[in-house]
């Protein structure tokens, strides 16, 4: 088990011994948390945590959830080794919940550093860095948006191009992508909002989320609206938005922004939050001017055709990069499987 989990022990005549999962339930759970200090629970049965050894103190715990300790509860037996778990294949466990204080948040899966208790504290969440197991802290359901109105580009491959989310209720949303809707209306759209990220209005594009370029359906919630645009606003919200009929996640909008002179070159990262070009004499010249070096990649001299693959690190074998814009790129493992593979090969 772990500090806040495990296999329940009780301790008679100065041994430990297993307690019986016979009518084991969370308010038994509950007392045995309460006892540790923790708080309620819910119980898990059976040997989860690892058959224990020697005796089987306590069976047929029946407790209502409110005593203060196990012993306190009605059951069956307590002291003698019960007939019927001898062979620990009932041992009884609980999970405890974690209560961090208000000011911070838990890492449900457990701290990288494997300090106890799972406490971060509120700077360490939303900050970029996985600081919890399995990356909770990072998660966006757990990273409330802000300010009201912001909006962003995701899933395109650089930051000038993207689908469309714009921060609602301290959430991110998508907005949905009408056909029937005249096309210079989504420029408009794409005007304002080049604009708000720092980019030139001259030049901006709209689509619906996937004909142009790579931007994934949204996985966001999706507003049942559109908005309309003069093109003159500093931000969306000032634009007004009608309530439209539903539409799918293939069907939201996405934008594509230019940088401000046309031998420009947008990174492929952002510093700040705020958009970076270089010039054309800036890419690929031996000095990194972008913020993660984007514009001096080790393989950008390379010449290569959108959509061609490569291994790196065997012939047969090695880690897998496309080809977009000149560039090579990897590709990520999110529900990579063995068909993938194949087209690969």
């Amino acid at each position: 088990g772990g500090f806040n989990e495990g296999r329940v022990e009780v301790c008679f005549g100065g041994q430990w011994g297993t307690v019986c999962d016979d009518s084991w339930d969370y308010r038994d759970a509950q007392v045995v948390c309460r006892q540790l200090g923790f708080g309620s629970t819910g119980a898990t049965i059976s040997s989860q945590y690892g058959k224990g050894s020697g005796h089987v103190f306590l069976d047929e715990a029946n407790c209502l959830g409110t005593e203060h300790n196990l012993t306190g509860c009605v059951h069956a037996t307590f002291g003698d080794t019960s007939p019927n778990c001898w062979d620990h294949t009932e041992d009884a466990g609980v999970l405890c919940p974690v209560l961090c204080p208000d000011d911070m948040f838990e890492c449900t899966t457990g701290r990288t550093d494997g300090l106890q208790p799972s406490c971060i504290s509120a700077e360490q969440r939303c900050d970029n860095v996985s600081d919890c197991l399995g990356g909770e802290d990072e998660l966006e359901y757990n990273c409330p948006c802000g300010p009201e109105g912001a909006v962003r580009l995701v899933d395109g491959i650089v930051p000038h191009q993207g689908r469309l989310e714009y921060c609602k209720n301290g959430r991110w949303t998508s907005t949905c992508y009408h056909h029937s809707y005249y096309r210079h209306s989504y420029g408009r759209i794409a005007q304002v909002v080049c604009q708000q990220l720092g980019y030139p209005s001259e030049g901006a594009e709209a689509f619906s989320c996937c004909s142009r370029f790579p931007a994934g359906p949204s996985s966001q919630p999706i507003e049942w609206d559109r908005f309309q645009c003069s093109g003159g606003e500093a931000n969306l919200t000032q634009c007004n938005r009608y309530v439209s009929s539903t539409c799918g996640p293939q069907q939201t909008v996405s934008i594509k922004c230019k940088c401000p002179a046309d031998d420009q070159y947008p990174c492929s990262e952002s510093a700040s939050n705020a958009p970076v070009c270089v010039n054309e004499l800036q890419y690929c010249d031996g000095v990194t001017d972008c913020p993660g070096g984007s514009d001096e990649l080790s393989n950008c001299y390379s010449e290569c055709v959108n959509g061609d693959v490569q291994l790196v690190g065997g012939f047969n074998e090695g880690r897998v990069e496309v080809c977009f814009g000149g560039q090579w790129g990897t590709v990520c493992d999110d529900s990579w499987d063995y068909r993938d593979a194949q087209v690969v090969c």
